[in-house]
């Protein structure tokens, strides 16, 4: 007989109260036995046993030292008694079998049953003892079969035991185990003494509290509370971006570990007194200090965590054991500005609120919005922080009476349900912080990092009660004295030489040894340094001076070197300058840098102004004059000196010049010949442009390491094909190229056999071209660095292609991670890299007085030194090496080279047909980045094409900053701040941007068609010839077959070629559709033309695709 038939039975007058009162007492767990519905909480739990039946991640446990012989008889009598008091400990569940109308069901069994084992463990070491209790307690439940109680006692010494009392979670919650635990003592001590059990049962049932729920969610309140988490979850979060492990391909897992920190009693004193000043209670208080410590870490304004609500609509259900407890998430934005006792009274009125919905299960809003993860908890609960008040029975029986036992007992934790969960566990005189977190997200030295930092930022909360978010101080002493010193420990006494005296030793010493090879002409070091020498003299009898700035506008050649050793012996500023970049550009860098003197070739003379002095060393050095050669030049250069001047992309629409002194120069080179090392049984190419300073990193180590050099020309680099077959015929032993160079010499199946290792610098490497660099080369360097500290200023030996970082700071160079107010970051957050030391010992930008006082800072760790704000994002891994994410300025990274992108955007506004520009750098169908430039037109004019738009902004820009295509667009979108929303621009679907914002993509990039029919019969004849070119045999038909056929086939395998090569389909490739209308770059080149030779046997330089219009029929 179940409850609602005895209170009929009243209701009718069959029975008196008092015998309802018996019959209520006597009914037992009858009035449980039937099937009820799970809690909206419950149902996730259930759905994780299902999908996932090996879990043990929601197993909760209640550990409990009893330090005397157990009475087994009082044990089983204690635990039978408490299974018969909570319907909850003798529950289970439907299997996915069972499921009713499509919702699971739970039912409570009759019998007070429970499972019991005894493990005598006492012969076991305590890391032994440990692992036999965690792998009892972490044994998974069969929600469907297994008893709801499991009961393991545990001899562990001579009159010493633990029993430990192991549920589900989706029986219980935190305050459930407080209730179970308390029970468990009260009946044992109670039995112990031979006295009858006297404790109350619950006042209702969870059954009771289910039937609450489903009311509660179709009541007034219910819809208010829905609308209330809708509003919540109505925002752009998109989770703690904090720093993972890298990934393992395991899937989802629940392995989790602990890591417990002590908070001291005066530090917990400290503490509560803060929270009574702020008016707060302490759970408000630690909640707000994670949040700034989150915010430190992962360098986001907006936050949110997952917080566990008790749960417990009425006191009635205050001694029933179930799952109550709500994990809701809190949500807030950091006001970095503001004093941090303001913002913990905001945060408690947001408590507040919480807590008045927190019955509410969130999980149901959640799940409607479609924010949920595989798991089935939401993306909120990524990260927890709740305080905890567990009650410590001070029995003389039981408890921890050795440091043993407490790390016995707090070994025994629920891991792995979240990525991070922290726990701060108060107790009467101390506190324990346990950070629980998964194993496959996060490293163990990390989270003990973090709770280090956790407990000092508290510290500098109390200590410090006035001061504004930003200026708290969450970095500990020992982990700022090892960012500061020991990650930067990188001093290394180098001679104090400039590179061209490093070098001109080995004509003494090496005399005859080759130096430098062009186009087969061989120099070597006697002759280098003769040739520098007699330039040097023949400059300064032509007026040039120590410090005069001399440009050098050569093609590629043996003059190039000749010509900056030279200057840099008579002190003078080598500018260097590449001859396939806009003249126009070169003429402005003329007219800043009040130029003394151009140094060219022959045939570039006619290209120079005739305003500038000019010369062409080619000339020169043929017809040299007896008077200068052969003598010594006597050099005046010291480190002090300027070395050279590089000019890059510049955000107001001119480039602008980087300086770097001769003391900078030489310690970057000495320091590369240690790491990564070079010597003089090296041979390496130059490849660079000359306008870039890797063709310093290229040219010099080699040279100041009495090593071979071969400078490539222009024709063979251009042609990647050539390119490796050159690679194979020279005994190269490493070079230096961007990551995309390797992978399109390895599309071309180069493989050299003389190669002992590879440097890749100017671009981010990604980990499946650093796995087959390494299987190929053993040894792979990477570096990084920007042109203002010059050249390189940190690498990296990879030695796991998970863990491809930026390196680690090279000799006498300094690097930390700062937030934007330059406060020093902890490990693993994510900040702006700023750099110290050699490199950057004074402003380098040349006649920009603003941009120097922005990117150049005084060093806050060290006096009297500067520091430079790379503007890119980094972070520390595991292993000290930087990992860079991303650009935070204005500067994005673009095929190896740095480009501002609104300089693109100002030389299209000075088109008079342009209203607004925004151009950005997309990635195409197969993750190649590329330049696409939106613009408003001013009025609607039908003849604007793209190929006007990069005719003219080409005369300033150079080619690798022109844009793939330009998209007209009738308004930009705008972010909140109503400034254009790059970041949508730059990932949006296209057809998405072109149907919001009404835009089409401009004639001359898209669909472009040749309608001359004398271009196109051209064309047609042009491929005709080359067709019929092929031999029968590789193209396996017969040869009697006749030209149109032959052309048709030989049509077809092209179209297959290019749908392989670009993933397109057919229908999307029309007669006349351009190579360049189908993202087609150098790579993708260079795989058509290594298909066209394996098709047909023709050898196809990849250049030719650059230089025609062709077309793919």
């Amino acid at each position: 007989m179940n409850k609602r038939e005895i209170y009929s039975m009243v209701f009718r007058h069959e029975i008196s109260a008092e015998e309802a009162l018996k019959l209520l007492e006597n009914s037992g767990n009858e009035e449980e036995c039937v099937n009820f519905p799970l809690s909206s909480i419950q149902k996730p739990l259930w759905l994780s046993n299902i999908m996932y039946p090996d879990n043990s991640a929601y197993n909760l446990s209640v550990p409990i030292i009893i330090n005397e012989e157990v009475n087994e008889e009082i044990l089983l009598k204690t635990c039978s008694y408490i299974v018969s008091l909570h319907g909850n400990l003798r529950t289970v569940f439907s299997n996915c079998t069972e499921v009713e109308n499509g919702e699971p069901h739970q039912s409570v069994r009759d019998e007070n049953n429970f499972s019991y084992e005894y493990l005598d463990i006492t012969n076991e070491t305590f890391d032994k003892q440990k692992k036999t209790v965690l792998s009892v307690y972490k044994r998974p439940f069969d929600l469907a079969k297994d008893y709801s109680l499991r009961v393991c006692n545990f001899k562990i010494e001579k009159e010493k035991h633990l029993v430990l009392l192991v549920i589900h979670h989706i029986l219980a919650d935190g305050p459930s185990l407080t209730i179970l635990a308390s029970h468990f003592v009260e009946a044992y001590c109670t039995c112990k003494i031979g006295e009858k059990i006297r404790i109350q049962k619950p006042k209702a049932s969870y059954k009771e509290f289910v039937e609450w729920q489903e009311n509660m969610l179709l009541s007034a309140f219910g819809k208010e509370a829905e609308e209330f988490w809708i509003k919540k979850l109505n925002n752009d979060f998109n989770g703690i971006d904090l720093p993972k492990e890298p990934l393992k391909n395991r899937g989802i897992t629940f392995e989790g570990e602990t890591i417990l920190k002590g908070v001291d009693y005066l530090t917990l004193k400290k503490l509560r007194e803060t929270a009574d000043e702020f008016g707060v209670s302490l759970y408000v208080l630690t909640l707000a200090a994670f949040f700034v410590l989150l915010n430190r870490y992962s360098g986001q304004d907006k936050l949110q965590v997952g917080t566990p609500m008790y749960g417990r609509p009425s006191s009635k259900f205050s001694d029933c054991i179930g799952f109550f407890s709500n994990t809701v998430p809190v949500f807030t934005e950091i006001p970095l500005e503001e004093k941090f006792r303001v913002f913990v009274s905001n945060l408690k009125k947001e408590i507040m609120d919480i807590m008045r919905y927190s019955t509410y299960p969130f999980l149901n809003v959640a799940g409607k919005l479609g924010k949920t993860t595989d798991n089935m908890y939401t993306i909120v609960f990524a990260v927890q922080s709740f305080l905890k008040e567990l009650g410590r029975h001070q029995l003389d029986n039981f408890g921890s009476k050795s440091e043993q036992d407490t790390k016995l007992v707090n070994s025994i934790q629920q891991e792995g349900v979240f990525d991070i969960f922290l726990e701060l566990q108060e107790q009467q005189d101390n506190a324990i912080l346990a950070i629980k977190y998964k194993r496959d997200s996060f490293s163990k030295d990390f989270i003990e990092q973090f709770g280090e930092n956790y407990i000092y930022l508290l510290n500098d909360i109390c200590s410090n009660q006035e001061k504004l978010i930003y200026e708290l101080d969450c970095v500990c002493e020992e982990e700022k004295n090892y960012l500061l010193n020991v990650i930067n420990n990188t001093d290394k006494n180098f001679e104090q030489l400039c590179v061209h005296e490093i070098i001109d030793r080995y004509g003494d010493t090496l005399p005859h040894k080759t130096a430098v090879v062009f186009k087969g002409t061989m120099l070597t070091y006697a002759q280098l340094r003769d040739e520098s020498n007699y330039l040097a003299h023949l400059l300064v009898e032509r007026g040039v001076h120590k410090g005069d700035i001399v440009g050098v506008y050569m093609d590629r050649s043996a003059e190039v070197i000749i010509s900056m050793l030279a200057l840099f012996k008579i002190g003078a500023v080598y500018l260097p300058y590449d001859t396939k970049l806009p003249l126009d550009r070169f003429s402005y860098i003329i007219g800043e840098t009040a130029m003394k003197m151009v140094l060219t070739n022959d045939n570039r003379l006619q290209f120079i102004n005739d305003d500038i002095t000019k010369l062409s060393v080619e000339s020169e050095l043929r017809n040299k004059k007896s008077s200068l050669s052969g003598t010594v030049y006597k050099s005046e250069t010291n480190l002090e000196d300027l070395a050279y001047m590089i000019y890059t992309s510049g955000s107001t629409g001119n480039p602008k010049g980087v300086q770097v002194w001769q003391n900078s120069l030489t310690n970057i080179i000495q320091s590369m010949l240690i790491e990564p090392g070079v010597s003089g049984s090296d041979y390496t190419i130059t490849i660079a442009s000359i306008s870039f300073d890797m063709s310093l990193l290229e040219i010099l180590p080699i040279l100041c390491a009495g090593g071979t050099i071969e400078m490539l020309s222009s024709d063979i680099i251009d042609d990647q094909i050539a390119l490796t077959k050159k690679l194979h015929d020279i005994p190269v032993t490493y070079f230096c190229a961007t990551p995309s160079l390797y992978e399109i010499l390895f599309v071309t199946g180069f493989n050299s056999k003389t190669m002992t290792r590879a440097w890749v610098a100017g671009d981010a490497l990604n980990n499946n071209l650093a796995q087959k660099m390494m299987d190929l080369y053993g040894v792979v360097w990477n570096m990084c660095g920007p042109t203002e500290a010059a050249i390189i200023t940190s690498i990296q030996k990879i030695t796991d292609a998970r863990k491809v970082g930026i390196g680690k700071p090279i000799h006498n160079y300094q690097i930390y991670i700062l937030d934007s107010y330059h406060q020093l970051l902890p490990k693993g957050a994510k900040g702006e890299l700023y750099i110290g030391g050699a490199g950057t010992n004074q402003p380098c930008y040349y006649k920009q007085d603003e941009l120097n006082g922005k990117k150049f800072i005084q060093n806050p760790f060290l006096k009297d030194s500067y520091l430079h704000c790379s503007g890119d994002l980094v972070s520390f891994m595991d292993d000290d090496n930087l990992k860079y994410y991303c650009r935070i300025d204005g500067m994005v990274k673009f095929r190896g080279l740095r480009i501002e992108l609104e300089e693109i955007d100002n030389q299209i506004l000075k088109l008079d047909y342009i209203r607004n520009s925004a151009s950005v750098i997309r990635k195409d169908s197969s993750n190649h980045s590329e330049i696409v430039t939106f613009v408003i037109l001013k009025s609607i004019k039908s003849d604007i094409d793209a190929s006007a738009i990069s005719a003219n902004i080409g005369k300033w820009l150079p080619v690798y900053m022109l844009p793939s295509y330009y998209i007209v667009l009738e308004e930009m979108p705008l972010n909140v701040n109503t400034k254009i929303n790059r970041k949508y621009l730059s990932t949006e679907k296209i057809e998405d941007i072109l149907l919001n914002y009404k835009g089409y993509v401009l004639e001359g990039t898209k669909e472009e068609k040749v309608e001359n029919k004398e271009v196109r019969d051209d064309i047609i004849k042009e491929e005709t010839s080359i067709c019929t070119t092929v031999s029968p045999e590789a193209i396996c038909i017969d040869v009697e077959c006749n030209p149109d056929e032959l052309l048709a086939f030989v049509n077809d395998e092209l179209k297959r070629s290019v749908i392989e090569i670009v993933d397109l389909s057919e229908k999307d490739i029309g007669e006349y559709t351009p190579f360049s209308n189908m993202e087609f770059d150098s790579l993708r080149f260079v795989k058509l033309a290594v298909s066209i030779k394996d098709k047909f046997s023709i050898e196809i330089s990849p250049v030719i695709f650059n230089n025609l219009k062709i077309y793919p029929h």
